[in-house]
């Protein structure tokens, strides 16, 4: 293993299937494409983030007004403060797939209203709200699986509707959204 002498560190996220269905392999396709969002927009998902105490000390702490998202605007920060940002990809994390249609809707939903809170918040970095996100993962298709031309609508299919909960949650937290003002963010 290659060691590294950085200040922020993702690693890899393995989603287990602890059941086998659609929406489960769905979220393993889709999953954490950690590698990605460092190089990408500089941020790992707390599942796969190791940071160094000094860095909190010096930038903040994570935004505790942010139902979701957190992660991200906490990394863009410690980027924009000059730390170095790495990725383990030899270090695992397993972590659990969603398999059930509720628990991968739940999640978009609070994603949509996490991305408005960041609107918010900071507009200056992400927009003023009125405009909601667009996904983000990997995706892409696997020849290897059965009835691949099923799956693959299925997926789209999926894709289509954790979309519109992102809308929906999007949209909820714009018309119904707490202003919580009061509740101090991060210290930078």
């Amino acid at each position: 293993m290659e060691k590294q002498d950085v200040d922020y560190l993702g690693c890899n996220v393995e989603l287990t299937l602890p059941e086998d269905t659609l929406v489960g392999r769905y979220n393993v396709r889709t999953g954490f494409p950690v590698k990605q969002y460092l190089e990408e927009q500089h941020y790992a998902p707390t599942c796969a983030l190791l940071v160094r105490r000094e860095v909190f000390e010096d930038v903040g702490h994570f935004d505790s007004r942010l139902i979701s998202g957190g992660d991200r605007e906490f990394g863009e920060r410690v980027h924009k403060a000059g730390y170095d940002q790495g990725y383990a990809e030899e270090v695992v994390v397993y972590h659990p797939a969603r398999t059930s249609f509720n628990s991968l809707a739940k999640k978009n939903v609070r994603v949509g209203r996490g991305f408005c809170q960041k609107q918010r918040y900071y507009p200056e970095r992400y927009g003023k709200p009125g405009i909601p996100p667009q996904p983000s993962g990997p995706g892409g298709k696997n020849e290897d699986e059965p009835d691949a031309l099923t799956t693959r609508l299925a997926f789209t299919c999926l894709s289509i509707a954790m979309l519109a909960c992102r809308g929906i949650g999007y949209y909820y937290e714009f018309v119904f959204g707490e202003r919580r003002d009061d509740i101090p963010g991060p210290t930078n």
